[in-house]
């Protein structure tokens, strides 16, 4: 029981862990990608409308291709920044004249770029920018997130486990005293039944004799009961126990009389299975202990 309920406690914390995890990684992933999907796009802007200029006039331009087509797609005029090849330039315009739209992304070996094109009255100007770099960055969060994720599931659920260890043992622990008290009690309470019934069959069986006569066995009925109530009693403190750690209560006893007292309740059953039970218990005898639990175990041996 406890260990399901552990997994239990486990499973519920890790997979309320990994969503949260998940959310914040997916949420920074969003943000960095769309912030640099904005700065591309307003590269793509600055260079489109931007006079021609011999030397880039910022860190976007210097990673560009421009390229002007005539009305039949043909290359008028091409330059880069970059140190790259005609041929190069020419597969980055291939590519995007085969797209339709007016802006996309292109990958050119392991470069990736993205791209702008507008039309003009003698033809089409085609801006790219490369984005590579952010290509990568992304890529290397991705492998971060699965890095850091991994490792802080790893230490949260070995973190997890230790404290539901911790939280569940003393409830375990407290849960097992109870169940040992009830298994106690049920035999406990089996010794004065029997001396409650036979004094009453005492009783019975001498029915005409007076109340008086017979004080003896109602005192031991009496004294039965008490013990009774003081085990109950017992019982619920014990079903009330939370966390507590139980300590014997020590006292300085007569050991004597507690010896006397417990024999004297067990006459009845002696003298109903015909026993002569011969004692010598040295008067004044003391004793620093539990005293139920002497009693207990002087019934037990009665028994």
């Amino acid at each position: 029981m406890f260990d399901k309920l552990k997994k239990k406690f486990i499973i519920i914390n890790m997979s309320l862990l990994t969503i949260v995890f998940i959310a914040i990684f997916s949420v920074i992933y969003m943000l960095t990608a769309i912030t640099g999907e904005r700065q591309t796009e307003h590269a793509l802007n600055t260079i489109m409308f931007a006079p021609p200029r011999p030397t880039p006039d910022n860190p976007a331009a210097a990673t560009s291709m421009i390229a002007e087509l005539d009305i039949n797609d043909n290359t008028v005029r091409a330059f880069s920044f970059m140190n790259i090849s005609q041929t190069y330039i020419n597969k980055a315009i291939e590519k995007a004249v085969q797209t339709e739209s007016l802006s996309g992304k292109i990958r050119i070996e392991d470069n990736h770029y993205a791209f702008l094109k507008q039309k003009t009255p003698f033809g089409t100007k085609i801006v790219f920018v490369d984005r590579t770099p952010q290509h990568r960055t992304l890529i290397n969060l991705l492998l971060i997130f699965f890095l850091v994720g991994g490792i802080s599931l790893v230490l949260l659920f070995l973190i997890s486990l230790y404290f539901a260890n911790k939280s569940i043992h003393p409830i375990k622990e407290v849960f097992e005293k109870q169940k040992q008290f009830i298994a106690d009690a049920s035999h406990e309470l089996r010794t004065p039944l029997t001396v409650i019934k036979t004094n009453l069959a005492l009783i019975t069986a001498n029915s005409q004799e007076t109340v008086k006569s017979q004080a003896k066995w109602i005192e031991y009925i009496c004294s039965q009961t008490d013990r009774m109530s003081n085990l109950v009693d017992e019982l619920l403190v014990t079903a009330k126990l939370d966390y507590m750690e139980t300590r014997p209560c020590f006292s300085r006893f007569d050991l004597s009389k507690t010896l006397t007292g417990t024999l004297l309740s067990f006459d009845a059953v002696f003298f109903e299975n015909n026993i002569n039970l011969n004692t010598q218990i040295q008067a004044d005898l003391f004793l620093i202990g539990e005293q139920m639990s002497i009693k207990k175990s002087d019934h037990h041996l009665n028994r």
